[in-house]
């Protein structure tokens, strides 16, 4: 009984914890969409294509990470899975997706084996492209509705100064993250980027060069 009457006495503080908690994470993200509002409103032109990647990534607050999958009944076949992403605040993007992960994920089981991935993009998520909506002249499969893919590898941040980045990076969009559970192992990883094919217009996809994705201002 006396444990019952804890409990029950110490329930408002601890649902007030809760409620300032989940208040100031919804202030941080708020905060956060409000700063890149007015960037996002500059679309790069079809013809630029590393500025169109280079927009996509920094605009995604998530991506489909794609692997070979280990798990049994599955092995070989490759894999799909959302992972929130973040390149940095919507003042400062490095143009390399940042993720943060636990060992027991599926996927991390995945790349612990085989770390090759491919990440894809799609401007569809943005849902204030009107080439992606579903109307009689419009469709996010369209060509128009660019599609993004991000082809390398995940790999640690062994950098103090960038693993520190990182984490401000993803809790900055994600701020939700910062309460998972430490006994998961979570951690930040970043996506070495090795190639880039982008899908933004009619005549097929792209190679777009990393030296210049990373040269192009987003």
């Amino acid at each position: 009984m006396v444990k019952v009457g804890f409990l029950r006495s110490s329930m408002p503080v601890m649902l007030m914890v809760i409620y300032i908690g989940s208040c100031f994470a919804v202030d941080i993200q708020e905060n956060y969409h409000v700063a890149k509002a007015s960037y996002t409103q500059n679309r790069p032109p079809y013809t630029d294509h590393a500025a169109r990647a280079r927009y996509m990534v920094h605009r995604s607050d998530w991506a489909i990470i794609n692997t070979i999958s280990t798990k049994p009944g599955i092995e070989g076949y490759p894999f799909g899975n959302k992972w929130s992403i973040s390149d940095g605040a919507s003042d400062n993007s490095t143009g390399i997706p940042y993720v943060y992960v636990t060992k027991f994920d599926v996927t991390a089981k995945d790349f612990s084996v085989d770390n090759n991935v491919t990440m894809t993009f799609v401007e569809a998520e943005f849902q204030d492209i009107g080439e992606c909506q579903i109307s009689k002249v419009s469709d996010p499969e369209s060509p128009l509705c660019a599609t993004l893919l991000l082809i390398g590898s995940i790999t640690n941040i062994t950098d103090a100064t960038e693993l520190e980045f990182a984490e401000k990076a993803i809790f900055t969009r994600h701020p939700f993250m910062r309460d998972w559970p430490a006994s998961h192992g979570f951690h930040c990883m970043k996506m070495m980027i090795k190639k880039l094919w982008l899908t933004d217009y009619f005549g097929g996809g792209v190679f777009v060069s990393v030296d210049d994705y990373f040269n192009a201002k987003p």
